[in-house]
């Protein structure tokens, strides 16, 4: 429910649940991520860096790699991004995102991989659960923004509008 408020604006009280259930569950990573995007939304990159790195000692890695992924987009942060690549190369897990290592690694060498369109695509098509495809449109308009591919980026906004749940903290930032 927290994050349903933070992502309706309703920010004060969603971030109040949102705090109170990672009291309750510390070592839940959805909570964890949900704590890091919020505040990175905020822009309170301090205490960002300082929740990962306290999900990443105790729960290893890959327990955050995914907001590591967007954030160093959000950031313009080439070398996290390197080491993003690094970690998904170095621990294939067989998880959705492990194949994002080449696209954190291209972007952290700022050059734009083709594969990116075919991989958006696929992950954003209708086959995909509609609050699933709202997240990976995100991230593409993310991509292909800092990428400087305007068009795809675009594209990738006008869907956002026919989808039912779009993060409005995410889009007025």
């Amino acid at each position: 429910i927290g994050s349903l408020l933070c992502q309706s604006l309703f920010i004060d009280e969603g971030r109040r649940r949102v705090e109170l259930a990672a009291r309750l569950e510390p070592r839940n990573a959805a909570i964890t991520i949900d704590r890091a995007r919020v505040g990175a939304l905020l822009g309170e990159n301090d205490r960002v860096r300082e929740i990962l790195r306290d999900a990443k000692l105790h729960d290893g890695p890959l327990s955050v790699v995914v907001m590591e992924m967007r954030l160093a987009i959000w950031w313009k942060d080439r070398d996290m991004a390197r080491e993003v690549a690094a970690v998904l190369q170095g621990a294939p897990s067989g998880a959705s995102w492990g194949s994002a290592g080449g696209l954190m690694e291209a972007f952290a060498n700022e050059r734009f991989l083709p594969e990116a369109l075919q991989a958006f695509t696929a992950m954003t098509s209708a086959d995909v659960a509609p609050r699933h495809r709202c997240l990976m449109n995100e991230v593409a308009v993310e991509y292909f923004a800092q990428m400087g591919e305007r068009e795809h980026a675009l594209r990738h906004i006008a869907e956002l509008q026919r989808l039912p749940f779009t993060d409005l903290l995410w889009l007025d930032k």
